[in-house]
């Protein structure tokens, strides 16, 4: 009985000797480091394109706008009121109304490289941009219903067949040099508004910027550009649909002169200055 005590009593030392002996070794061996991450000096000057560009990418809110945004220009295309001899159209901006370019943008932040026109032309060339949720569908229902979709954008003329064929290939419809109409000299939109409205009746009009709707183009500042919106309240939902685009845009350039031609530290110290903010320093 006495040794079946002791041998019973050393065993239970023992095991408790060695869970001691395990958690000093866990207490002195040494810890494993946490990842640390590293961003570029560029990448962080463009930190303000970070957060809008995975907004873009990653956001069912940002879907859900976009689908909103397509529903109600359905709702307004059907409703509108048909012109004899004319038929109803809708006019369309592609870059981030109708098709998803945030790839690029997502470079520009996440290798520092701020954007320039040759890099952008490689995009329409070689990019692969998607369709934006619900832009598809809307553009279907537009030419199955007797209408037109003119593509209204500032991308190149020159590069034309390689936006008409990025345009197929992602099941666009009626896409022809009739309806595809591209910067040619100047940037402004109007002419070609005017070339739509000449042919059909246009009846609603999509974009992501001012400048994708009548006679928005020419106000350039904060101030002008948004007493142009108040002004034009009453078309917004039934005639002029807005896609959100955090990333770019007139709304950024008319922050400063020359807005895109600073560096993206400056472009970043731009952004942040417009920021009206509650000083919550005070809180510290």
């Amino acid at each position: 009985m006495l040794r079946f005590f002791v041998k019973t009593k050393l065993s239970t030392l023992s095991v408790a000797a060695l869970a001691a002996l395990s958690l000093a070794a866990c207490s002195t061996a040494p810890k494993t480091a946490e990842p640390v991450t590293t961003l570029t000096p560029p990448q962080v000057a463009g930190t303000y394109l970070v957060s809008a560009t995975a907004w873009v990418q990653n956001a069912g809110e940002y879907r859900a706008l976009a689908y909103q945004a397509f529903n109600t220009a359905t709702v307004a295309f059907d409703k509108a009121k048909r012109v004899p001899g004319k038929a109803k159209a809708v006019v369309v901006d592609l870059d981030e109304t109708m098709i998803d370019n945030s790839g690029f943008q997502g470079g520009i932040a996440k290798y520092g490289i701020p954007y320039n026109s040759k890099n952008w032309r490689k995009w329409e060339q070689t990019g692969k941009p998607t369709a934006i949720p619900g832009a598809l569908e809307f553009a279907q229902h537009v030419v199955k219903n007797g209408g037109v979709v003119y593509y209204v954008s500032n991308r190149t003329q020159e590069n034309i067949e390689y936006t008409k064929a990025t345009l197929i290939a992602l099941g666009f419809p009626g896409v022809s040099n009739d309806t595809v109409l591209l910067k040619g000299s100047v940037s402004t939109k109007e002419p070609r508004f005017a070339q739509a409205q000449a042919k059909s009746n246009v009846v609603v009009y999509v974009g992501d910027n001012l400048r994708d709707f009548p006679g928005a183009g020419q106000y350039t500042t904060t101030e002008t550009r948004n007493a142009w919106v108040d002004a034009n309240k009453a078309n917004f939902g039934s005639k002029y649909i807005v896609i959100p685009n955090p990333m770019y845009g007139n709304w950024l350039s008319s922050l400063a002169t020359d807005f895109y031609k600073n560096s993206l530290a400056q472009q970043n110290k731009l952004v942040l200055e417009a920021i009206e903010a509650w000083d919550l320093s005070n809180y510290q």
